[in-house]
This record gives structure tokens, sequence and C-alpha cells, in this order.
């Protein structure tokens, strides 16, 4: 009995052990059955995510290739290190066309070393200007087809002094410039990614390219100089103690009187252009009818300026005293310049006269002989330069009678061309050979393509 129970017991614990054994096996195999199928979960979504990212490739490729041919627009502001090293001439031809005066230029940094990609590079300028030049030479560099950037900016003013106008006045100014150069026009390995048949999509895309391009747009500002802007660091009290006594606005003051000095300094040149060697006795004359003409506007034009009080500002009127009235003075009752006229002088004269005139330019012909007329004095002359005088002034002549001729209303109607007696209807009259039309104007020759007639004893012809 003892024994029976002792294997009853035996076989219980041997059925426990194999149902917890089994039941061991189970929960092993269940994990493993869970971490596989979560790899696989996983593996599923990587293949997902690799289908998204190889259907994004032919997109992206697309926006590879339309970037590539496109960088050079896009960098286009960016100079390359050549074009940064030109920057510095680029700069001094700005100071020269705004009237800035540059008194030092130069780098902030040593570039030698960068290897970046953009590359900043800052130089640093000290100069002299009145505010309206300075604003002129930003708008230059900001301008620029470059990308340029103002980083600092010092002004000293400058002093106003009793002789000067506000213009005049100049400022001390330090400004920092910054620029950008771009390393990938000297570098084309930054542009290393391989796309394969490039050239193929490259023309395909052709037009996709050139539509993205259009889009590239750089803002830019074009300065437009204000002459009634005022100037910040000059005091103004002096200026509003001067616009109270009347007289024109003061930018149009500023105006006049410029004129004035620059028509006063042309005088000056032509003055000096009278002592070239070589000049002959016409050029010469050229020259004082010019000097005439100028002197005469010039004088006019001031006397009736001061007259009526256009110009009130003290400074303004000082400059006209200092750099205007005395060219004035000095011309007014000067003589005639030069050496007495030769015959070749009249000859070549008359040989440009004449062509004027055979091109039908009569309006250059009576200018041209109003810089000798009256000028010569024919008493002092010889025979053959009498000669030459007198048949200037017939050519003269003939050239003003045309000009009226060709004014003169003249309709030509039919005409009989005969042997024994042609006629015309000219303006409805019927007329022969040697009939007047009116008072100086008669018929000179009536023939088949032309009407020849004679006005103040020129002969003209006018086609039928």
């Amino acid at each position: 009995m003892i024994e029976m129970k002792k294997h009853g017991i035996l076989l219980a614990l041997g059925y426990v052990l194999t149902v917890g054994g089994a039941g061991g096996f189970g929960y092993w195999s269940y994990g493993k059955y869970t971490e596989a199928r979560d790899e696989q979960a996983n593996v599923n979504k990587q293949i997902q995510m690799a289908e998204i990212k190889i259907k994004r490739i032919p997109a992206l490729e697309t926006d590879v290739i339309c970037l590539r041919e496109n960088v050079g627009e896009l960098v286009k502001i960016l100079p390359d290190t050549k074009e940064v090293n030109e920057f510095v001439n680029k700069l001094h031809d700005f100071s020269i066309d705004s009237g800035v005066d540059i008194s030092s230029l130069k780098p902030e940094k040593d570039r030698s070393k960068k290897k970046d990609v953009f590359d900043k590079v800052i130089y640093k300028l000290e100069m002299t200007a009145n505010l309206d030049r300075f604003l002129q030479f930003l708008a230059a560099c900001e301008g620029w087809e470059r990308f340029v950037r103002v980083t600092s900016l010092q002004i000293k003013y400058g002093d106003w002094d009793e002789e000067m106008t506000r213009d005049e006045v100049v400022h001390e100014i330090s400004v920092a410039l910054e620029t950008y150069a771009y390393r990938g026009h000297d570098d084309p390995s930054e542009l290393s990614t391989t796309i394969h048949n490039y050239d193929r999509r490259r023309e395909s895309l052709w037009d996709e390219i050139i539509s993205r391009r259009s889009e590239i747009r750089v803002e830019r500002y074009t300065y437009v100089p204000n002459p009634l802007r005022r100037d910040p660091f000059v005091d103004p009290r002096r200026r509003i103690v001067d616009e109270g006594e009347g007289g024109l606005p003061y930018a149009d003051q500023q105006i006049m009187v410029a004129g004035f000095v620059e028509r006063a300094e042309s005088l000056e040149q032509k003055i000096a252009s009278l002592a070239a060697p070589g000049l002959n006795f016409i050029r010469r004359m050229e020259i004082d009818n010019e000097i005439d003409s100028i002197l005469f506007s010039l004088k006019t034009e001031v006397e009736a300026a001061v007259a009526a009080n256009d110009i009130s500002d003290h400074a303004l009127r000082r400059k006209i005293e200092r750099d205007v009235m005395p060219v004035i003075r000095s011309l007014t009752d000067r003589g005639p310049s030069g050496n007495a006229v030769t015959v070749q002088d009249l000859q070549h004269f008359h040989d440009e006269m004449l062509r004027m005139a055979a091109d039908s330019n009569f309006e250059a012909v009576i200018a041209k002989y109003s810089v000798i007329n009256g000028r010569i004095e024919s008493a002092k002359l010889d025979a053959k330069s009498v000669a030459l005088l007198n048949r200037i002034e017939r050519t003269a002549f003939e050239a003003e009678t045309a000009l009226d001729f060709h004014r003169k209303e003249i309709e030509i109607g039919g005409a009989i061309v005969a042997a024994a007696r042609s006629v015309v209807v000219v303006n409805g009259k019927v007329l022969s050979e040697g009939d007047a039309l009116e008072e100086d104007l008669l018929i000179h020759l009536i023939a088949s393509d032309r009407i020849e007639f004679e006005y103040r004893g020129v002969v003209l012809a006018r086609s039928r």
C-alpha cells in the first residue's frame, strides 16, 4: 500500500513537471513570436518609408537640377574672389561719380586663410563730402549689382563759415561696407552630387529652369537727389535768417547761382583757348562770337536776378560777386583779339559756306556768316581779300533769300512748254517767263521738270 502511494506521488510529480515545462516552453515561444512580429512590422515600416523616399527622388532631382542651373543667378549678387579684389576699383569709381573724396580705404581683416564657401569681406573707408554727395555715393554702392551692406557709419560734422554756401560744408565720414565672396565660383567641387542622365534631364527641364530663374528678384533702390533736403549736420539758423529776407526758394537760388558760375567758368576757358598756338583769324572770331553770346546772356540774367532780389541769400550773393562778376567786368570792355584776317582764312571760310549751301543747309550758312558779320574792316584789306569778303556776303544773302523763298506758299498747276511761248499756272495765275508773281518774284524759266523763279535777284527752283 505504501509502495503504491509513493508510486502515485511520483506520477503526480512527473505530471506537474511535464505540464510546467510545456507551459514554460510555450511562453518562451510566444515571446519569440511577438519579437519576430515587431521586427517584421519595423521592417515593413522601413520599406514603406524607403518607397516614399524613392517616389520623391525624381522631384528632388528636378529641384537639384533647377537650382544647380540657376545657382549663377542666385549668387549673382555675390562677387567671386577676383571681383572682390576689383571691389576697391569700383569704390573709387563711385567716389569719382558722386564727388566724395576718399582719404583711406582698407580691409578690416585678412581673408587669405578663409576657406568658407561664403567669405565675408569688410572695407573701412574714410572720406570727406557734403551730405548730398555722400548719399549719392551710398546709393551707388547699395545699388551695385553685387551685395553691399553698410555695417557702421560715423560722421563728424563740418564747419560752416561766412564765405560758404550750405552745399560747400563737408563732413568727415567713416563708413564700413560689407560684402561676401562666393567661393563656389572658384571651387566647382561644391556641386559634386551626381544625377543619372543629367544632361538629358536638364534638356527636358529647361522650361522649368527658365521659369524658376524668372522668379529670382533683387529689389533695388534708386536714389533721387533732393535739393530741398536739409543737411541735419549743418546749423539751420543762419539759413532761416537769410530766407526771411525774401527771394526765390533757397534751392532755386542755389541752382541759379550754380548756372551763373558754370557759364563764367566756360567764358574763362574760351578766353584761355584764344592763346592756343596756330589759331587762325576765323577761328578766333568764332570763339569771340561764342564769348559775346554767353557774356550777353549771363550779364543780362545776373543783373535781372539782383534787381529782382531773386538771390537773397548772403552767401550766394558773395559767391556771385567772387566768382561771376570779375569775369563779366573783365570781358565787358574787351577789344578784338588775334591777328588780321588773311586771304587763306577768308577762302577757307567761304568754301565751308558753299558746302553748306550745296546741301541746302541755309540756316547753317547764315549762322556761319554771323561769326564775321561786322567784325572785319574792309578798309584794312587788300583787293583780293575785299573780293572774297564780298562773295561771302553774297553767299549769306543768297542763303537768307532761299530761306524766305521756301517759306512762301507757291502752288504750281499745269504748264505748257513751247519754243514760242511757255506758260505756267502759279497760285491760279497764268504766267509766262519774265512775268511777276509778286514784287521781287519773277518767273525765270519754265521747264518740263521744274519752274525757276527769280527772287531778289537770286534764281531758285521748284519742281513740278
